[in-house]
């Protein structure tokens, strides 16, 4: 098995952005107002082969966070990746292939599924989105792997629908953040999440001599995508998101349901996704992080590498956004929902801090963990 040793201390990358969406189905490459018809092996190619600026070894030889040491190399799967080889506060390290974070897997190839089902060992995915992501987007069925719904924004509030692309409201009230970190995930999704079809869809285009409209749809699916995180970046303050994810109940319960799947794998390797895999999949990413001991520097690392991941197709959207003339602090919204903002994971940590004394107490008195269940977490998913 072979083991990154990951430091804390690494440079964060810049935001650039995940983008998916149960609400459109083309990618782009846009460069200007117009969706180029290459889009979709352009945003493939942010999956596999962008990497995020590589900082120095250090001097005790850990390498950088990169899109090339954490990916996982999926065809047909936005944001697809592994949290091997974090180092954690007393020096453990995160075991590789175990814990996998992707964007939804609608898009996996018949070689993904093979590769997730053989050479990672899957057992369980937890999928983190609505009830309306699941139903236009199901994951595909894969032999022997257990598939887990952990719901994570309560549908039942006025503004849970926002989670499935419905237009964004304008009520003030707490639940609006997080469903507009749902909201971002899904309403973006399409852009990346379906890769694989995508791709098939453009090639099959280019062989019927209709590119040319296959182009004309996915600029106008862009552009639509582009105008929807504009609203809902009109509907609410922004940088509560996460904050509003922790504090909900419902939040905690899946969260929770998430972590008994992580206690009951036996060995196997556990997934887990929303859309785009970024802003429900990101928190769980750093719940599970946190838990296992790892220092907060490189909690946050792993979860602004989201926006290497699909640098070219976040640069898309915001090169749309520019060419139709929003505003600079519309734009800056775009970038934010698109990919992630790292600020917002910052206060809704600092949140954990002051309104639950510590990110410990949070975890055993909201999400329920035991001492002993924290304990086996990091004996199951730590080495020395």
């Amino acid at each position: 098995m072979r083991t990154r040793l990951i430091s804390a201390g690494i440079a964060s990358v810049v935001l650039t952005g995940c983008l998916g969406g149960a609400a459109f189905a083309a990618e782009s490459e846009s460069t200007s107002g117009a969706a180029a018809a290459s889009a979709s092996s352009a945003s493939a190619s942010a999956g596999t082969e962008s990497s995020a600026s590589s900082a120095a070894a250090d001097s005790q030889g850990a390498s950088s966070m990169t899109v090339e040491g954490q990916s996982i190399g999926l065809e047909g799967v936005a944001n697809a990746r592994q949290l091997g080889g974090y180092v954690t506060t007393d020096g453990r390290v995160v075991k590789d292939g175990l814990l996998l974070r992707t964007a939804k897997l609608s898009g996996a190839t018949s070689a993904d599924i093979e590769k997730l089902t053989g050479e990672y060992d899957l057992g369980y995915v937890c999928d983190m989105r609505t009830t309306a992501e699941r139903a236009q987007d199901p994951d595909p069925q894969m032999g022997g792997v257990e598939e887990v719904w952990c719901s994570i924004i309560d549908e039942s509030t006025a503004l849970g629908s926002m989670a499935s692309g419905a237009s964004a409201s304008s009520d003030a009230d707490g639940k609006a953040a997080s469903s507009a970190a749902s909201s971002a995930d899904s309403s973006s999704a399409a852009v990346v999440g379906g890769k694989a079809s995508a791709a098939s869809s453009a090639a099959a285009s280019s062989d019927s001599g209709s590119s040319s409209s296959s182009a004309d749809s996915q600029a106008a699916a862009l552009a639509t995508a582009v105008a929807q995180l504009v609203a809902y970046g009109h509907s609410m303050d922004l940088s509560d998101m996460y904050v509003s994810m922790v504090d909900s109940e419902h939040s905690q319960q899946g969260y929770r349901q998430f972590f008994d799947v992580l206690l009951g794998a036996d060995g196997k390797a556990v997934l887990w996704h929303c859309t785009a895999g970024k802003d429900r999949a990101g928190l769980g990413a750093v719940l599970l992080l946190s838990a296992l001991g790892v220092d907060r520097e490189t909690i946050l690392e792993d979860f602004d590498l989201t926006n290497a991941f699909d640098e070219q197709t976040i640069d898309a959207m915001v090169q749309v956004a520019q060419a139709q003339g929003y505003s600079e602090e519309d734009i800056q919204a775009v970038r934010d929902l698109a990919g992630v903002n790292r600020s917002y994971m910052e206060k809704a940590l600092d949140h954990i801090d002051e309104t639950y004394g510590s990110m410990h107490d949070y975890l055993v008195n909201q999400i329920g963990l035991t001492d002993d269940e924290i304990s086996q977490l990091q004996e199951m998913y730590l080495e020395a």
